[in-house]
This record gives structure tokens, sequence and C-alpha cells, in this order.
């Protein structure tokens, strides 16, 4: 197995520039595949945790009649409950009230 490895370091003296675009190439993905990670890991894979988690709650609607029929609010749904913000009354079309 040595001699494997000394074979392959005489191989890569005797050829400097592929070297050097070699080691680079591992050098520069190795940096971009890292940075993606931390990336990724920052953004989508670690939880958020909320400053007041006592303040968080779970909006959703539900139909009249229904025990467990609970659909999620949209954002456009959500401004409609914001303050200032005109209401109306009836049901909507998938028979929620509004």
């Amino acid at each position: 197995m040595m001699q494997d490895f000394r074979f392959a370091l005489r191989q890569l003296l005797k050829t400097p520039g592929f070297t050097t675009v070699a080691v680079l190439t591992l050098a520069l993905a190795i940096g971009v595949n890292s940075a993606i990670f931390a990336l990724i890991n920052g953004v989508v894979l670690k939880p958020v945790v909320p400053v007041r988690p006592a303040e968080v709650v779970n909006v959703f609607t539900a139909r009249q009649n229904a025990s467990h029929d609970y659909r999620q609010f949209s954002y456009n749904e959500y401004c409609l409950f914001l303050p200032g913000q005109p209401r109306h009354s009836g049901e909507s079309d998938d028979g929620a009230a509004n």
C-alpha cells in the first residue's frame, strides 16, 4: 500500500500543473459543499425557535357540524383578520365561516 502512495506522489510531482489544478478543484468543491450545507442547515434543517413561545398560536378554520375537518389559513385569509381590515359575513364556497 505504501508503494502505491509513493508511486502516486511521484506521478503528481512529475506533473505540477495537473497537481495544482486537481488540488484547487478539490479545495473549491469542498468549500462550496461546506457553504451550501451550512446554508441549508441554517435555513431548512434547524427548527425555528420563536422569541416568545407563549405567543405562538395555530389558526385554522373548521366547518360547522364537522368534528375533525380543520383547514389551515392562507396568508390572504390571515390578512383579513388584521386590525383595520373590512369584514364580511356569511360562508365561503367551501362552507367555512368567515
